[in-house]
């Protein structure tokens, strides 16, 4: 691999550039139109390493969402610096724009003040689905993405008055520019003011497409996007998303780049690609050629997978937490390393404050400490010879490297499965309902495949790691889909529903 960015390859008679590069920076210039950071997707070979990521990352950047007390402050501000502007220039023309600006800011503030109050007094105390609290905060998600009409002429109309200001905005800095590229102007004078009022048009820009896309309607056929309202201690904020990747990287990606590679550990579910290509807009009938490698890990040799018999399935949570308390303090060792994954930050706590001594001091648990000092941490006790055990939630899962001795066990609380509690995923669950799909199915299954794939990698790092992955959910054996869940795992000797044995290394 190559360190730089990106570096030619001729393929045929025709010469093009391979990027190396991020989902974040691919993104970025894809949103731009493309060929603006990167060379023109024409020209270019893709190379995308943790490809899974591609998708979602694709939906972030393609989300709108505003503070209307932020969009105030952001009109008040370029206000402000176009006033500074119209100062300096001393022109009509400079003096007309700033006026534009002004009004125009008023009117959308005026507009944004009337949305408030509009949706304080609408915002439900209770609608299921549709509505819930994320901490402190309340959100509002809106049925099918269709925002009510209540707030739609009040959001075109914030949306019209703030491209009027984007547009006068975009003027003066023109304006600007070009009297400091004339020697009209010194330098020292509009530095700063070029600098505001260039930062003013891209805010603004941003502002006036979020209103514009939160008051649309979506066209037919395609599915809609997400739509919602956050209420956070006293701010409103209003947000649009899409609930796919897979139209926007068809047309912008894979239609447009000479080639794109994709590669990731992770890519498949439940031994497809069935949920990648979905997500991602990818056909059957498109060129697109799939290559699954076997591991070189000879994972019967050196890999056990163990799910004991379980009196609890999760849903029992008193009753699940409990078996996990007497699964770590009876079985697991306590002079080794040892990953215990959660799904769930409750039961991370009441399983850490429940385990009797030593074990307690033996366990370094994900919040209480930053992660990299837990790693670290990790690191220096199983150095001198120590036990030690990490308590952690899903970004353990992924990205974290504990070869060898670091990690001979790896404990699995549950299986993770995700809640479309997001706006988004809710929105997307919603719309596969709506075309007779099982979005638990379609959408939570194979995710959770991934997610276990995932955890159960942290095991076995490198040709010398050995030790054993314990799955403590009774669902791999009791339903249909613990199977297909089991059966996507690398391939480890199997102990299924046998009593939980304690380990032959603890002390």
């Amino acid at each position: 691999m190559h360190n730089c960015p990106f570096y030619k390859a001729r393929q045929g008679l025709k010469e093009v550039d391979v990027v190396i590069a991020n989902h974040d920076l691919v993104m970025a210039d894809l949103t731009m139109g493309g060929g603006v950071i990167l060379p023109k997707p024409e020209d270019v070979i893709y190379v995308f390493d943790e490809a899974h990521h591609l998708p979602d990352k694709a939906i972030g950047h393609f989300a709108y969402h505003t503070r209307i007390k932020g969009g105030v402050k952001t009109l008040e501000s370029l206000g402000k610096a176009a006033d500074r502007a119209a100062g300096v220039l001393r022109t009509t023309a400079a003096r007309e724009q700033a006026r534009i600006i002004k009004d125009a800011g008023n009117q959308a503030k005026e507009a944004m003040g009337s949305i408030r109050r509009a949706i304080e007094q609408e915002f439900p105390e209770s609608k299921p689905s549709k509505f819930r609290r994320e901490g402190d905060a309340q959100v509002w998600r809106f049925e099918k993405g269709i925002t009510p009409e209540v707030f739609v002429e009040r959001g075109k109309e914030i949306a019209r008055h703030t491209s009027k200001v984007t547009q006068g905005a975009s003027e003066l800095h023109s304006l600007l520019k070009k009297a400091l590229k004339d020697g009209e102007i010194s330098n020292s004078a509009v530095d700063r003011i070029v600098q505001d009022m260039g930062n003013g048009v891209e805010r603004i820009t941003a502002l006036a497409e979020t209103w514009d896309m939160w008051s649309g309607q979506d066209p037919e056929g395609p599915p809609p996007m997400a739509r919602w309202v956050t209420r956070d201690d006293g701010e409103i904020d209003v947000a649009v998303s899409a609930i796919t990747a897979a139209g926007m990287l068809r047309s912008m990606l894979w239609e447009e780049a000479y080639g794109v590679i994709l590669t990731s550990a992770t890519i498949t579910a439940l031994n497809s690609f069935r949920r990648f290509q979905r997500s991602a807009g990818l056909r059957d009938d498109d060129g697109t050629v799939y290559l699954r490698l076997a591991s070189p890990f000879n994972y019967s040799q050196v890999g056990v997978i163990e799910v004991p018999k379980m009196n609890t399935e999760p849903s029992d949570q008193e009753g699940h937490t409990a078996e996990i308390v007497d699964y770590i303090a009876n079985c697991v060792s306590h002079n080794a390393g040892t990953l215990v994954l959660f799904a769930s930050g409750w039961q991370m706590r009441k399983v850490a404050q429940a385990l009797p001594e030593p074990l307690k001091s033996m366990c370094l648990t994900q919040n209480e400490l930053p992660k990299h000092e837990i790693i670290e941490e990790h690191h220096r006790r199983i150095k001198t010879g120590k036990g030690s055990l990490i308590f952690g939630l899903a970004s353990f899962s992924e990205g974290v490297d504990l070869p060898g001795e670091l990690c001979t066990h790896v404990v699995i609380a549950k299986l993770p499965f995700a809640v479309p509690d997001s706006p988004v995923e809710s929105a997307r669950a919603e719309w596969l309902e709506s075309k007779g799909m099982n979005p638990f199915m379609e959408i939570t299954v194979p995710d959770a495949s991934l997610k276990l794939i995932q955890a159960v990698g942290r095991l076995i790092r490198s040709e010398d790691d050995f030790g054993r992955v314990t799955i403590l959910d009774k669902r791999v054996m009791t339903k249909r889909y613990g199977r297909q869940l089991l059966d996507a795992l690398p391939p480890m000797q199997r102990i299924i529903n046998q009593p939980a044995k304690t380990n032959v290394l603890s002390a």
